[in-house]
């Protein structure tokens, strides 16, 4: 499975590690964990953490486009964690369909995204 998903902070930070190649069914389970957290308390802070992704398909690309125009409100925090040019592009092409900050992280300041999700430290990786 493409997806780890592990709740912080009592479920109002969802850390999702994504690995491999992604399909639209992939994103089933991590759309009911992050929608019944959403329920819970009604905004989420996201970690994402692309480990070894090899690429993702166009149905994948349009569930996550689907999660983010219905959740736009609803996302408080993005961090994204990754090593690669086109991971930074991920995060760039996201801040236009989140309301909340969203933050790109390289691999070797992982331990600062996961302080900025959790505890609202200034971000400063580039």
């Amino acid at each position: 499975m493409p997806f780890k998903m592990e709740e912080l902070d009592r479920g109002r930070v969802l850390r999702v590690e994504i690995s491999g190649s992604l399909t639209s069914a992939d994103y089933e389970p991590f759309v009911a964990e992050a929608e019944g957290l959403i329920g819970v308390w009604g905004k989420l802070r996201l970690l994402i953490d692309l480990h070894e992704v090899s690429g993702f398909s166009l149905g994948a690309a349009w569930e996550d486009l689907k999660f983010d125009l219905k959740h736009f409100g609803d996302i408080e925090k993005l961090a994204v964690v990754g090593e690669k040019q086109w991971h930074v592009w991920m995060a760039e092409i996201c801040k236009p369909f989140v309301a909340g900050e969203v933050h790109f992280f390289s691999r070797s300041h992982a331990d600062e995204a996961h302080d900025w999700i959790l505890n609202g430290k200034p971000a400063t990786s580039p």
